[in-house]
């Protein structure tokens, strides 16, 4: 399995001062220009030791593959959550049940052990969020004054965890039901 799609690069990319975008876009022109990188590094003259530490493997280049795809869950949510000229809060939501939904799709591939074990870790990261997010007033008040949204958006929603005898559908129907009083 590569080592830089690991549960410690999660973490460090939490930590880390440049934006996620950035490692994406740099992960990007390194993969489009694979060919020539590979042609160069093939050429250098270095001791052993250090062309074997610092030459990436075919299996790291799968990798780096790899971690496009799980960067690309997250493009369209953050490009739409960076706006400054219009409101984001209503698109909060959607993005959220989008990334999860990618990132189950991605956690079942066997195909991808890299993807699949980062996948997992982001998949548990973010349904805390989301499920931390639906907690708040600010994500009901989103589904009400939102009018792609209806009170059976919440069922939906909380249909794991109950449908309409989950307690946080419940807490949702009430802010609803409070605001259209």
């Amino acid at each position: 399995m590569c080592k830089t799609l690991d549960i410690k690069y999660l973490d460090l990319m939490c930590d880390m001062p440049v934006r996620w975008n950035s490692t994406d876009k740099m992960i990007k022109a390194a993969l489009r220009m694979e060919k020539a990188i590979r042609a160069v590094l093939l050429n250098q003259e270095w001791d052993q030791s250090v062309r074997v530490k610092l030459t990436p493997t075919d299996d790291d280049w799968k990798c780096i593959k790899e971690m496009v795809i799980f960067f690309d869950i997250f493009r369209r949510p953050t490009v739409q959550a960076q706006a400054e000229l219009y409101p984001t809060l209503h698109n909060v939501l959607p993005n959220y049940l989008y990334m999860l939904r990618q990132l189950n799709v991605h956690k079942a591939q066997d195909d991808k052990p890299s993807l699949k074990a980062t996948t997992k870790a982001a998949h548990k990261i973010l349904s805390d969020y989301y499920k931390k997010a639906l907690t708040t007033r600010y994500s009901f008040v989103v589904i009400i004054c939102d009018p792609r949204y209806k009170l059976s958006v919440l069922a939906f929603m909380f249909n794991t965890e109950g449908g309409d005898d989950s307690p946080l559908y419940k807490k949702g129907k009430a802010h609803f039901e409070h605001v259209y009083s």
